[in-house]
């Protein structure tokens, strides 16, 4: 692969330049060997099709319930590292619920970020704002645009599970516990279409002119464990750069069905416009 190559993938997947419970998973964005028969028992013959019709239909049906969702996000370049954790509660088809953003890097203090959902609006702060401004921004939750491989805009998980509905093929590997639960493991490899999906212009067009360079040298890998209801319980996509370099992201969903509390709009919330919300914290 040419060096330039390297560059703009390292680029459009880290985001080096930027400022500064309940999963299990400690991903680095290298690729995971299959678990163990200890912790993966075999899984019987399955057609194909009927392996991605189980993850699709679970995606689907995981959007129209609510969930705690703890998420981690993995991103380094072999000298440094970044770690986000997403926190929080969602009625995930009703778009109501708060999240809490936190990003840790290089031994900094970490940087917060509040979500607060309230149906079609998402309103954000940077409680710990270095220039002081702590107020409420309001955005439209369908019209803010990925920024970085595998991250979701305003960090909402219906778009993960949008991805994971959008897998071109699937695959059965085992079963496996979950939140002390048994679930059927499926692993595939996502496409450009998937990875690429509500993307910004620019950095759709640097993935798609590399696409068949990153297969070939760092091919993508996603991992999704259904539970016994149908449901997602836990998705993970990743991608490896070489060596230290890599970003995964593991999204672990719990409490599906519970109520949500509601939280009400925030104060003074300041409508912005969708494509000047970017950077880490956001997507």
């Amino acid at each position: 692969m040419r060096r330039s190559t390297v560059a703009v993938i390292g680029a459009i997947t880290l985001c080096t330049a930027c400022g500064g419970g309940g999963s299990d998973s400690g991903d680095d964005g290298k690729r995971k060997p299959s678990a163990p028969a200890s912790a993966s028992r075999s899984a019987p013959a399955t057609r194909p099709a009927d392996d991605i019709a189980a993850v699709r239909a679970a995606a689907a049906a995981t959007a129209r319930t609510t969930a705690r969702v703890d998420e981690r996000i993995k991103m380094g370049d072999g000298s440094m590292a970044m770690v986000f954790t997403v926190r929080g509660a969602l009625d995930l088809a009703g778009g109501k619920g708060a999240l809490k953003v936190r990003l840790q890097a290089d031994g900094k203090p970490a940087v917060p970020l509040d979500e607060v959902f309230t149906g079609r609006m998402v309103h954000l702060r940077m409680p710990q704002e270095p220039t002081g401004d702590t107020s409420w921004r309001s955005v439209p939750r369908d019209q803010v645009e990925a920024h970085y491989l595998l991250r979701a805009p305003l960090n909402d998980p219906v778009h993960i599970l949008r991805q994971v509905a959008m897998l071109p093929s699937a695959r059965r590997v085992g079963e496996e516990k979950v939140n002390g639960a048994p679930t059927v493991h499926y692993r595939a490899e996502p496409d450009l279409k998937t990875l690429t999906y509500r993307m910004v212009t620019a950095q759709r067009a640097k993935v798609t002119s590399h696409w068949k360079d990153l297969q070939r040298q760092f091919p993508p890998y996603a991992d999704v464990w259904v539970d016994r209801k149908g449901h997602v319980v836990r998705s993970r996509f990743g991608m490896p750069l070489g060596g230290d370099a890599g970003m995964a992201v593991s999204l672990t969903l719990s409490d599906l069905g519970k109520p949500v509390r509601t939280p009400g709009v925030p104060s003074g919330a300041r409508a912005v416009d969708p494509s000047s919300v970017n950077g880490p914290l956001v997507g």
